[in-house]
């Protein structure tokens, strides 16, 4: 059996809202990048999953972006 890590993003007043208290910086945005990176799969709730589905699909160009 292989190990299970996991991480969830709450503010100290206990809200899951993404957009709410202070905005992510350069430092944040790697950090959580490379722990994507390390992750072998994601569960997500519906209305996350319906929030970043559109990071994951191709463009319609063919191209992802920079």
């Amino acid at each position: 059996m292989g190990l299970l890590r996991y991480s969830i993003d709450l503010t100290h007043d206990g809200s899951c809202h993404h957009e709410a208290g202070i905005p992510p910086d350069e430092e944040s945005l790697r950090y959580w990048a490379a722990e994507m990176e390390r992750a072998d799969g994601l569960l997500l709730g519906r209305i996350t999953y319906e929030m970043m589905e559109s990071a994951w699909r191709r463009p319609n160009t063919g191209v992802w972006p920079e």
